[in-house]
């Protein structure tokens, strides 16, 4: 396992400020989609969810407001501290568990309807030990979200992993990959593009980016990167455990590939790309998002 515990006790504010601050904040992100993808699969049911992963209990909360019963499970104390001090009414319904996910098969804890694991499997050396809980503790038709760091995005120029990636052996079969992506882009999900910029109120809203940003400059921890997947691999990970992708969601997507090293123009230019996300339920927007949420069942 990359090592992670040290990084989040050291980490854990800096980590959920980052994570959490704006609605298109990756860790905000992440969880409105899986919480739609839950809704989505198991509508209008009271549900039983294990948060592999919690950290500081935000989506496990946002389940529970919804009236689901939910256990989360973290290694890192100091998130589990930030969890426990929430005065959420919504406390009552989620039983936390301080514990390495590796060892989770040892908590005696009930079979579940939902298992979720986000920005979570990409600090394991290896997809067995998740899907090895998954597969023990899943209920019959329940399903499996988690999201995953997009191998693809390094061929999306100005990336900043696809350097690395040039002399990967898997290059040949990433381009393999993006090629089978359905190219088709379908008129509703055009016309939400439209509507965003239709609607963004852009000059306030670059105005906004620049008064938060000059507040909240200062220097940030390096962010601490993990393993990447395609969806092939996420694919070929779970048939060994007898589960298939049902559905993948594409986010934080990229309008541009130029960089900056000024923070409001990296704010802007995330907050302009938004805009793409009109597109996240199709295989083409894989190209330019650097994450996907992904629904799997068993087989």
């Amino acid at each position: 396992m990359i090592e992670t515990k040290d990084y989040f006790t050291k980490s854990a504010q800096d980590w959920v400020s980052g994570a959490y601050t704006k609605e298109n904040s990756i860790g905000y992100t992440r969880a409105r989609l899986a919480s739609e993808a839950i809704n989505k699969y198991k509508p209008s049911q009271k549900l039983t969810i294990c948060d592999l992963g919690c950290g500081n209990g935000y989506f496990a909360r946002m389940l529970a407001e919804q009236g689901h019963t939910v256990y989360g499970i973290e290694q890192s104390e100091e998130m589990l501290k930030m969890a426990y001090s929430s005065d959420d009414s919504a406390e009552k319904k989620i039983e936390y568990k301080h514990a390495d996910i590796r060892n989770a098969l040892n908590l005696e804890l009930p079979d579940f309807d939902v298992i979720t694991s986000l920005g979570v499997m990409y600090y394991f050396e290896t997809d067995n030990d998740i899907f090895s809980f998954v597969k023990k503790k899943l209920k019959p038709n329940g399903i499996y979200v988690t999201s995953c760091r997009n191998k693809l995005f390094n061929l999306f120029p100005g990336s900043s992993s696809n350097q690395a990636a040039l002399n990967d052996s898997e290059l040949a079969n990433l381009f393999r990959e993006v090629f089978s992506l359905a190219n088709t882009l379908e008129v509703s999900s055009l016309l939400k593009f439209v509507e965003y910029f239709k609607n963004a109120e852009l000059p306030a809203l670059v105005q906004n980016e620049i008064r938060s940003n000059n507040v909240n400059s200062g220097e940030k921890t390096k962010e601490l990167l993990g393993r990447q997947h395609s969806p092939q691999d996420l694919a070929r990970a779970a048939e060994a455990f007898g589960f298939i992708v049902d559905k993948i969601w594409a986010f934080q997507p990229h309008l541009f590939s130029a960089r900056s090293a000024d923070e409001n123009a990296h704010q802007i230019q995330k907050q302009l790309s938004e805009g793409l996300m009109a597109f996240c339920e199709l295989p083409i927007a894989l190209i330019w998002s650097s994450h996907f949420l992904s629904v799997l069942r068993a087989t």
